[in-house]
Parts: C-alpha cells; sequence; structure tokens
C-alpha cells in the first residue's frame, strides 16, 4: 500500500507518525513545496511537484496542505481517482469548497474527528431522548502560543488569514459536529471580539447565534485566547439536559431535577480519535465526514463573516 501525504508541516506530520504505527509495511511519501529544510522521515519519496507525486502512483491521498491550496491539490490528484482524505476546513470559502466538490473524487472525506470520538457517540445516541430542544451552547478556546509552542505566533498558519487561520475556519469543528447532530441552522448572527495583545491579523475571537426551526437558541463560541484551555458543550431540553465535556471526554444526561440519570466516561480523545479516522478512510468503512457535508460549515462561515460585516442577521439560503 502505497500514500501520499500533501504537505509536511505538524498535521501532515501527525498523519505520517499515525499511518507508521497502523500500517508499519505501507510505504510513505510526501508531496510538499522545495526550498525548506524538512525533518528526517523515512520516506519512499519527497516530492516538489505535481508530476513527480502522480508518477509514484499512490493508492491513498492525504491532503494537509493549507486550506487555501486544497482545491488546488484535490484537482491535481482527482485524475488518479484514488481515495482522498483533506484536512478541515474544506477550503478558504465557499466558492472554492463548491470548485473542490465539483473536482472530487466519489471517495473524498473530510478530516473532521470529532465524529472518532466516543464522546460524539454518546452525545448522538442521548440527544434526542431530551425532545424539544429550547437552547444549546458550545464553546471552544485556547490560547493561540499554546497550540504549537515550538512555533511562533506569526508563522502559524491560524494566525494568517491569506492560509484559512482565525477561528472561524480553524476551530469549524464545532460547526461540523453541530450541523451532523441538528442539520443546517436556518440564520445566523455573529459578532467578533476586540484584538488583542497577541495583535493577529484575523477573527481571534468569534461568538455565533444560529436560528433553528422550532425556536431552539443555539449559540457557539469560538477563540484563540483563553489561557485554561476549554472545550464542552450544553443542550438544554424538555425532557432534560445534556453536557459533554470534550477535553475529558464525559457524557452526562441530567433529569427534570438536575439528577445524573446517564454518564459515560471515556478516555481523552486524543491520538486514538485521529487513528479511528485514519483506518476508516483506508478500510473504507463509511464513517466520518464526506467532503460533500464540509460545504455545511462553509455555509455558516459565510453567513458569520457577512453578519459581522453588516451588523445584521443572515440566513444561510443566501450563501
Amino acid at each position: 500500500m502505497k500514500v501520499l501525504v500533501v504537505g509536511f508541516g505538524s498535521i501532515a506530520q501527525k498523519h505520517l507518525l499515525n499511518l507508521q504505527q497502523c500500517y508499519p509495511q505501507a510505504e510513505l511519501a510526501v508531496w510538499c513545496r522545495a526550498g525548506r529544510p524538512r525533518p528526517a522521515w523515512a520516506l519512499a519519496g519527497l516530492f516538489h511537484s505535481a508530476q513527480q507525486a502522480l508518477a509514484w502512483q499512490p493508492d491513498y491521498a492525504i491532503i494537509a496542505s493549507p486550506a487555501s491550496h486544497h482545491a488546488e491539490h484535490v484537482a491535481a490528484l482527482a485524475p488518479l481517482g484514488i481515495p482522498l482524505l483533506v484536512e478541515k476546513p474544506l477550503a478558504m470559502d465557499l466558492r472554492q469548497g463548491e470548485r473542490l466538490l465539483s473536482v472530487a473524487p466519489p471517495h473524498c472525506w473530510l478530516g473532521y474527528q470529532l465524529r472518532f470520538s466516543e464522546g460524539y457517540g454518546c452525545v448522538r445516541q442521548w440527544l434526542p431522548t431530551l425532545g424539544r430542544l429550547y437552547f444549546a451552547r458550545l464553546e471552544v478556546g485556547q490560547y493561540l502560543p499554546q497550540w504549537r509552542p515550538n512555533t511562533p505566533v506569526a508563522e502559524m498558519v491560524s494566525a494568517r488569514a491569506e492560509l484559512g487561520g482565525g477561528v472561524l475556519l480553524e476551530l469549524s469543528h464545532e460547526l461540523d459536529y453541530l450541523v451532523a447532530l441538528m442539520g443546517l441552522p436556518q440564520s445566523v448572527y455573529a459578532r467578533r471580539g476586540a484584538a488583542s495583545h497577541l495583535g493577529l491579523a484575523v477573527e481571534e475571537c468569534v461568538e455565533l447565534t444560529l436560528g433553528y426551526d422550532g425556536g431552539a437558541l443555539v449559540q457557539v463560541h469560538l477563540d484563540m485566547l483563553q489561557y485554561k484551555p476549554c472545550r464542552r458543550a450544553k443542550w438544554v431540553g424538555e425532557g432534560g439536559q445534556l453536557e459533554w465535556d470534550l477535553l475529558t471526554n464525559s457524557v452526562s444526561v441530567y433529569d427534570r431535577q438536575g439528577e445524573i440519570c446517564r454518564h459515560q466516561q471515556s478516555a481523552p480523545a486524543g491520538v486514538e480519535m485521529a487513528q479511528r479516522q485514519l483506518q476508516a478512510f483506508i478500510e473504507g468503512t463509511g464513517e466520518g465526514t464526506p467532503a460533500r457535508e464540509g460545504l455545511a460549515a462553509l455555509r455558516i462561515i459565510a453567513a458569520a463573516q457577512q453578519a459581522m460585516a453588516n451588523g445584521r442577521e443572515q440566513s444561510i439560503d443566501d450563501q
């Protein structure tokens, strides 16, 4: 088995490590840009052009380049007709995402790993027991310099708008699993927080309010500022309350008296979750996020960007 990884950044190297651990007999190669020092890996090939990468004839490809290059790399590899795993987000914006899908092969998946966590499985199973939903709140935040301590903030993709940085694209995992659980909202309102001492040219903090049929109020908070990391979600409905702490991978359901009636504590999701996603991709189990579903998160992001620009709620149908 031959697997090509596109890109050589931190995410690409995590994929290489997981491939080595899960499929030690696989031949691995990397397609990346030339002119930069690269870490030492035992690779079957290191390519700097599409022609070289295609000539190697991989069986699978993982696209872990910046979002701004996803469409280009999918188009280059599409003639091979091999399964592709594209790191999230699908693209820089909705139009790029649509163009990407127009050339993508049938077996194209998106790297939203949270769908492979045991906590997500519990939430998906237990959320319908709440009945009619009143409100939900999702929150994720962590101080950007903590994300990759050995990389200067100015060099991080997360801090560079031209590569797909900013919390809306970088932290879109929450938008993906929200749509998977509740469907696409009808409207979006969003506000951007004030610029911080980090001095970034991307949005560092955004609060979204999503409108759903039935009147449920859904808020999503995304930031790269919290010194103590936070990742959690809460749903409150007619029949009870569900809480998911994604950092501890703990899911609890409370009844109307505030008593726990269901609880699941799993090992914190991390490498195992990423490896489950990789195995589902290689073995073709059909689990995960099909690339076409990545447009949902991009539609929400496009509406949020418009709302921040003009200060008004935006309809998803207008995107």
